[in-house]
């Protein structure tokens, strides 16, 4: 097997970014179980810098101990609903921000850009390109708004957000829903509307959860717990009150 590591840069944190990313983007799937053996041959290096990244990514959530082995961190119902509200008031506060920048051309036309291609790779059913594209277009608003603090809380929920997309985008209704809504926040953005932009971003980022949700209690036959169905209702009245 060819190895995925370059060895240019400590090995625990080149094993670590790219178990991560094969986390995020679905190359190991949400509950699947391996050993510190079978993470160095699918990495191509030693167990040493294997363990010391596996030790990161359970801190961070991403993997969890199981009898002596490891085990891809699995969403649940509350997990997905606590992100996508937690998502909405930093996503909803970082789009305001770059509504009323003085230069915002250049971050406006990346975000048509990924539209862009965001309408070509759904009528080419590119799944991969489509969960990429989304979360670059979000993490473009975030980041923009040079908040460092913001950034700092929304990054360990991007990385759980990346599992839940990989689910919801494949879904028809969603995917296109998705892309109207970015292209209305965007248009919000470019004309500077900040109530408009704040309110857009919670919406499409409320009413992704919901969907999330729908799609995932379908998929896996789940039930909703009397705790998420406080969030849900939490969910609803803030999208009745838009």
């Amino acid at each position: 097997m060819e190895s995925k590591i370059i060895r240019a840069e400590p090995l625990y944190l080149q094993a670590y970014n790219q178990l991560k990313k094969d986390i995020t983007e679905g190359n190991l799937k949400s509950g699947q179980r391996l050993t510190d053996q079978q993470l160095a041959e699918w990495l191509g290096i030693s167990r040493t810098p294997v363990r010391e990244a596996a030790r990161i990514l359970c801190r961070e959530g991403l993997l969890l101990y199981d009898n002596g082995s490891v085990s891809v961190y699995t969403p649940t119902l509350e997990d997905i609903a606590q992100v996508y509200v937690l998502r909405a008031s930093l996503e909803s506060t970082a789009a305001s921000i770059v509504a009323v920048k003085v230069n915002k051309n250049t971050i406006t036309n990346k975000l048509e850009e990924i539209i862009k291609d965001s309408i070509t790779a759904s009528s080419k059913n590119d799944y991969v390109a489509l969960q990429k594209l989304n979360r670059e277009f979000h993490r473009l608003i975030i980041y923009s708004s040079e908040m460092q603090i913001l950034g700092e809380f929304y990054e360990p929920l991007d990385t759980k957000m990346a599992i839940f997309r990989s689910r919801t985008l494949k879904e028809n209704l969603p995917r296109r829903i998705s892309i109207e809504e970015h292209e209305s926040l965007l248009n919000f953005i470019i004309k500077g509307d900040v109530l408009s932009c704040k309110r857009a971003a919670e919406k499409h980022i409320l009413s992704a959860g919901k969907r999330a949700i729908e799609v995932y209690v379908e998929q896996e036959g789940l039930k909703i717990s009397n705790d998420l169905l406080k969030t849900l209702n939490y969910i609803d009245f803030c999208l009745e009150s838009q």
